[in-house]
């Protein structure tokens, strides 16, 4: 597969932005937000703060330049015709946060390593569930009671099966 990444900000693929007006209303806002977002400063004793201080201080300022940047672009009119400022009025402010956020590395990293023991955990699971059909040859889903493991995961359980051709009944 190949993925192309077009940079929709203003100034750049005009033609993709004329067509798709909510698009152009996106690029239009993104640019307001990073505008106002330079006149958001840090609050006094950031640096000092908590994890959780300054999370609640992030948001504070999400709060304030997502609220300036609507009222900007709805007072000045630069969102007439794209239909974004009614997307904006109609949906959570968390939602916008994107536009705004700061890469964190850390958290990146944090979230990363989360998943992939998310992933394993569930991987271990599987296996599990899998072994006890095998040994003990109990039912699809006793085996999967036991191990407490969530239904959503069967398919993934009767691949595996499957693969190791494991007789089993459901």
């Amino acid at each position: 597969m190949v993925v192309k990444a077009i940079n929709i900000g203003i100034g750049h693929a005009a033609d993709i932005l004329d067509r798709y007006p909510l698009l152009k209303g996106f690029s239009i806002f993104n640019q307001v937000v990073k505008q106002e977002k330079t006149q958001e400063p840090y609050p006094d004793g950031y640096d000092s703060m908590s994890k959780e201080g300054r999370a609640a201080a992030r948001q504070q300022m999400l709060n304030n330049i997502m609220g300036r940047s609507v009222i900007r672009c709805g007072r000045e009119g630069l969102l007439a015709g794209t239909g974004l400022l009614e997307f904006l009025e109609s949906h959570e402010w968390e939602v916008l946060g994107m536009l705004i956020a700061d890469y964190d590395p850390d958290l990146a990293e944090e979230r990363a390593a989360e998943r992939a023991a998310e992933r394993a955990a569930i991987r271990a699971k599987i296996e599990a569930v899998v072994n006890i059909i095998k040994e003990l040859q109990v039912s699809l889903s006793k085996a999967m009671m036991i191990l407490k493991l969530d239904p959503e995961y069967r398919v993934q359980v009767i691949s595996e099966l499957r693969s190791q051709d494991i007789a089993f009944t459901e």
